[in-house]
């Protein structure tokens, strides 16, 4: 990865169901466990000690009422 290394790593999904972790395993606490906060774990796991990351999820779902903007 390029860049400097003093500066955050930003992403921003622009989701639905799938990106929230709709019908997905949750996490320990219940909580969903889409793909971003998957992504983020991966991210942190392996950027985390170098640099911060920062994701968001911007979520809006119709039919599971799931509105996370």
């Amino acid at each position: 990865m390029s860049g400097d290394p003093s500066l955050p790593l930003r992403y921003v999904a622009i989701g639905d169901s799938l990106s929230e972790g709709v019908g997905d395993e949750p996490w320990p606490d219940g909580s969903p466990r889409g793909w971003t906060d998957r992504l983020a774990s991966l991210l942190t796991a392996h950027y985390g000690q170098h640099r911060a990351i920062h994701y968001a999820n911007l979520v809006s779902c119709a039919v599971n009422s799931c509105k996370k903007l």
